[in-house]
Order: structure tokens, then sequence, then C-alpha cells
């Protein structure tokens, strides 16, 4: 009577920890090098392998760079402590020095998210076949890139070193 009963709740408690590590990797503090970061990419595989019709694929990979770019917005808004030091006592204000891995992250998170967008426009261009419907998700990757440009914008006058800056200016396609 008691083995049936502690194996439900043995269960429901594995549940409830990994439901609150999916919570926990879905926040934009988890970035590239975080120990849930991989947890986070693979939900999202989940989540696109449940996503049947093309539009529905198109809105996950829209979605997906919005949280690249969240997560690029992290990296850039909690510099490591040695990075925070060296920008209060040597940086201008308002720009932010990152360290060589934060650099490299946030290289990664960029070019992740300009990944999942023109994933989105190859679907629209070779699945999408009803032209009504091709306009409408055309018209929201649009607004989505405008969003995107606009933040990266902002990030690139907050980034320090010059790579980076390209990086930015080469995403955003304002080199």
């Amino acid at each position: 009577l008691k083995s049936p009963r502690f194996a439900f709740v043995g269960t429901f408690a594995v549940l409830l920890i990994m439901a609150s590590g999916v919570f926990w990797a879905y926040q934009p503090s988890v970035t590239y090098g975080h120990s849930l970061y991989g947890l986070k990419r693979a939900t999202e595989k989940v989540e696109l392998a449940f996503a049947f019709s093309p539009l529905s694929k198109v809105d996950a990979h829209l979605n997906f760079s919005d949280r690249r770019l969240e997560e690029a917005n992290s990296i850039m808004g909690k510099p490591s402590a040695v990075a925070f030091l060296l920008q209060t006592a040597f940086a201008d204000e308002g720009e932010v020095d990152l360290t060589t891995e934060e650099e490299n992250n946030l290289e990664k998170t960029l070019d992740d998210m300009k990944s999942e967008v023109d994933k989105a426009a190859e679907i629209i261009e070779t699945r999408v076949t009803e032209p009504v419907r091709a306009r409408l998700a055309l018209e929201r990757i649009e607004q989505v890139t405008d969003r995107h440009i606009e933040t990266l914008a902002k990030l690139e006058k907050r980034v320090r070193p010059p790579r980076i800056k390209e990086m930015v200016r080469r995403i955003s396609g304002n080199e």
C-alpha cells in the first residue's frame, strides 16, 4: 500500500523539479555557458517539433530570435565582476566592457538571433504557398526585425570592443 503512494510522491517530486528547471532555463539571464542553457535550447527544439504548420514554425523561430535578443541584453546588462570594475573605473558613461568569454557569448547569441529570423524567412519562402498568409508572415518578420534593429542600435552604443560593434552593425544591416 505504501509503495504506490511512495512512487506517486517520488514521480511528482521529480516532475516538479524538472518543471522548475525548465522555468528557470527560460530566463533571459540563462545564456551561453550557463548550466541550464542546454535545457533551454532542448525545450525550444521540442517547442518547434510541436509547431505543426509552417506559420506556427515561423512564429516559433521569431519567438526564439526575441529570446536571443533578450539574452544579448542580459549579457550586456550583467557583466562579470571584473568587467564591472573595469567599466566603473575606466569606461565612459553607459559603455560596457565585457570579458572575452562574454564577448564570445554575445557574438554567438546575436548570430543565433539572426539565424532564427533567417529560418523563419526560409520557411515562408519554401513552405507557405498562400500569398495572403505569406505576406502577413513577412510583415511579422519585418516588425520583429525593426524591433531588433532598434535594440541593436542601443546595444551598439553600449558595447566597447570594435569586433562586437562591427558584428552588431552587420546583423542590423548597417555595415
